[in-house]
């Protein structure tokens, strides 16, 4: 079974943008560590890192964060919740 790691931080963010540090790790492909910088727009807050890939956060009225993470045709998304 694969097992693997995703953190995300944001770590700055003000009117324009953001700093989104990524974090990924699984047995198969190591470890990925990227501190992204970030825009933010019409409500998302968007980075694209240097491997290509594009993640974005929509704050929810519940307060949680929607997640939608890209890389050319390949996608994924979920949502993310206080605890």
């Amino acid at each position: 079974m694969l097992k693997s790691m995703i953190r995300q931080d944001v770590e700055r963010l003000d009117a324009t943008g953001g700093t989104i540090v990524y974090t990924f790790a699984n047995d198969r492909r190591g470890t990925h560590n990227e501190r992204m910088q970030a825009t933010y727009a019409d409500g998302e807050l968007t980075g694209t890192s240097a491997k290509g890939f594009t993640v974005t956060y929509r704050i929810r009225s519940d307060g949680n964060l929607d997640l939608y993470w890209r890389k050319g045709e390949s996608w994924a998304s979920g949502l993310l919740t206080r605890q």
